[in-house]
């Protein structure tokens, strides 16, 4: 899936795999998801890859991006003392979703740990969701986006019982 916004910026995610193929009894192990980012945000570039979505978290972004396409989430709120709050966040912090609050449809893309770029060593990490990117995007692109994100999610449903 790729969310691309109207000033060429992108955030791409892409499913590998399942972190291991075989399925086990161990309900969690089964359904981590191995995502790929490549994101291109003014003149950084990174790449990243790592176990950071479950299999029943991950159709929640397209869940999301429908419901930001139809003007239902409202945007963050900068806290003083916490920074910026994403509506969406999943289990492993690499990744979080919000609205920023702005004129026009902006789309923000929260990068912490592994997924953060890489000039941010662990010891320089910023805090939990405080790197991240504006995409000013339209509707149009986010529904698209999200119909791309649901079809790559066809062959990862979530393994076992929980």
């Amino acid at each position: 899936m790729e969310v691309r916004a109207t000033n060429g910026e992108s955030v791409s995610l892409t499913v590998i795999s399942y972190q291991f193929p075989n399925e086990t009894s161990e309900y969690w192990d089964s359904n981590w998801l191995i995502i790929a980012g490549t994101i291109r945000a003014g003149n950084r570039r990174w790449i990243f890859r790592d176990a950071c979505l479950t299999a029943s978290e991950a159709p929640g972004i397209s869940a999301w991006l429908r419901s930001v396409a139809a003007d239902e989430i409202e945007p963050s709120t900068l806290d003083p003392e916490l920074g910026w709050s994403p509506s969406l966040t999943f289990l492993e912090p690499n990744l979080a979703f919000s609205v920023a609050p702005a004129d026009r449809l902006v789309v923000r893309v929260h990068f912490s740990l592994e997924s953060a770029p890489p000039e941010f060593t662990f010891e320089q990490r910023v805090d939990i969701w405080q790197f991240l990117v504006d995409l000013p995007i339209t509707s149009a692109a986010l529904i698209s986006a999200a119909d791309e994100w649901d079809n790559e999610l066809r062959a990862f449903q979530v393994r076992g019982a929980s």
